[in-house]
């Protein structure tokens, strides 16, 4: 009882510890197009790829795009009705369902293996760098899908040591509900029926009678409906649009994976270290940060993905049994899962793809680790306590600098924080309608200004190479066109995009205003059109 209380004590520490350092990092950064895709839906529901009729004419968003869904918008909607939108409402539920994440991993590995696999697993998690960044921004979106994931699984458990029919219905439902969530799911859900078809063929034969085929049946179908309802309408575009594969970049994925497992890429897309630091830091723990970032240089590595897997492997070579078998389970699922990202065209290749399979890994690094302090020789038990340690503790060293970096240096054009001061200047200049002349640039404005300025999204045409001259044409006295700056520009080839467009309609730039972030670092350019002065020609 007494060594349950101390490990208990323990991963509630850890846990703690998460959620603090995911609440300082919340206000370093701006909004990011992306992460409030959701925050979209539900102010302008007409913008959604598909929606759900209602009656009396009126529809509720579905999906976003072909691959992502309306439910992290249905459940923050009590949240948009009654708070105002800042960085604080769409980010502190993302750590905080995190954190449940977390808890429930530990949960389903305590019913899977006991206390110490629990205790492991919740203490890699809560000191991994990658999840953190990700989960407090969530960028993909992906914390949503992990939650989910660990739901579905620990309901299977449970069912299975139960017999209860509800549990088998909401393990489906919760499959359904991560499907409807994001659909790149179906990696994940892929990579677990082929587990438990290799790892365990007799007992799935066993289990799945017609009954319990269809109690889950029916749980995945109505969680997925909207994903299921959208695809008749838009003639399967979800497989359509994102079903192609390729191996070109295949290794460079690979070799991502392991920096992502690392934590070397945690802050790879959220800052510009090569700009100036703040000049000064007024708050003790900022100024702590940036102690760790002069101190340890380069963010260290966490020692996650060569450790963590030859614990992997030792424990499938010592463990039988049940122990081996939930071992090749986690394995065997996250590995398909991953390849089957790994081969997706234009997936892959980015941190919140990766980030998906962080559960199957460190179930299976927790489970190995409490067979080996169960089965081996002293000191076989001695090495494998201390690399765990030594594991927790540089996760633990690389969210220093790594909170140290979003202090230091402002964020990448993607999620720079001079989109509070642009907000300002739009509002101040009274501006009634606005271009997005860049990619990522729509969601950001409205949030930002409470969705009481009109957005004209050309940046996605811009990229292209296509000019809607009669958008541009029409940006009256109350319209300005906004962009990032040259040297900041999402795609570069934008900036020669639009002047030559601009030349071409006869119209020229008036009033432009450049906007900085809080570092001082030019961040956006705005400014108004008017026609061009007809060109002399000479004799």
């Amino acid at each position: 009882m007494i060594v349950d209380r101390r490990t208990f004590a323990l991963q509630i520490a850890a846990l703690l510890f998460f959620v603090g350092i995911g609440v300082l990092l919340i206000p370093l950064l701006g909004f990011e197009d992306d992460e409030l895709v959701f925050v979209n839906l539900f102010f302008h529901p007409n913008d959604a790829f598909s929606r759900l009729p209602l009656s009396h004419g009126y529809a509720i968003p579905g999906l976003a795009a072909s691959y992502v869904g309306a439910f992290k918008a249905w459940l923050y909607s009590p949240l948009f009705t009654l708070l105002p939108m800042t960085v604080w409402l769409v980010r502190l539920p993302a750590v905080l369902l995190s954190g449940l994440t977390i808890i429930l991993t530990g949960r389903l590995l305590k019913q899977i293996s006991g206390q110490v696999a629990a205790t492991v697993g919740v203490l890699l998690l809560a000191t991994d760098a990658t999840f953190l960044f990700i989960a407090t921004f969530d960028w993909g979106p992906v914390v949503l899908q992990s939650l989910l994931l660990v739901t579905s699984l620990l309901l299977a458990v449970r069912w299975y040591g139960e017999r209860n029919p509800r549990l088998l219905f909401l393990c489906g439902l919760t499959v359904g509900l991560a499907l409807w969530d994001k659909a790149v799911f179906l990696w994940q859900l892929t990579g677990l029926v082929v587990a438990l078809l290799m790892v365990n063929f007799p007992l799935v034969r066993q289990l799945w009678t017609r009954s319990n085929l269809g109690l889950f049946s029916r749980g995945l179908l109505l969680g997925a409906l909207p994903l299921i309802v959208a695809n008749f309408g838009h003639h399967f575009a979800t497989i359509r649009d994102n079903g192609h594969r390729t191996l070109n970049g295949f290794g460079a994925k690979a070799a991502f994976l392991q920096s992502a497992l690392d934590g070397q890429a945690a802050t790879t897309f959220f800052v510009e270290s090569g700009r100036p630091e703040a000049d000064r830091i007024h708050r003790p723990l900022q100024s702590l940060g940036l102690w760790l970032v002069h101190t340890l240089g380069d963010t260290p590595s966490l020692w996650r993905f060569y450790p963590g897997l030859l614990v992997i492997l030792l424990g499938i070579v010592l463990t039988r049994g049940t122990q081996r078998r939930w071992l090749l389970f986690f394995l065997i699922s996250g590995t398909v899962g991953w390849l089957q990202s790994a081969t997706t065209l234009h997936a892959g290749d980015m941190v919140h793809h990766d980030v998906l399979f962080w559960i199957n890994w460190y179930a299976g690094i927790a489970l190995s680790t409490a067979a080996l302090l169960t089965i081996t020789v002293t000191p076989v038990r001695i090495a494998t306590a201390s690399l765990i340690g030594v594991a927790c503790l540089r996760g633990l060293l690389v969210m220093g600098p790594g909170y140290g970096e979003l202090i230091a240096h402002p964020g990448t054009p993607r999620w720079t924080n001079a989109d509070v001061a642009l907000a300002q200047h739009l509002k101040q200049a009274h501006i009634k309608r606005v271009i997005a002349a860049d990619w990522g640039l729509r969601n950001v404005v409205r949030a930002r200004t409470d969705s009481s300025i009109e957005v004209d999204n050309q940046g996605p045409k811009l990229t292209l190479g296509n000019f809607d001259q009669k958008s541009f044409l029409s940006c009256s006295s109350d319209c300005a066109v906004v962009t990032h700056t040259d040297n900041r520009n999402v795609f570069p080839s934008v900036p020669e995009v639009l002047a030559k467009g601009l030349k071409t309609a006869g119209l020229c730039k008036s009033g432009t205003t450049t906007v900085y972030d809080t570092h001082g670092v030019p961040a956006f350019e705005v400014f108004q059109l008017i026609a061009a002065a007809p060109t002399s020609v000479g004799r």
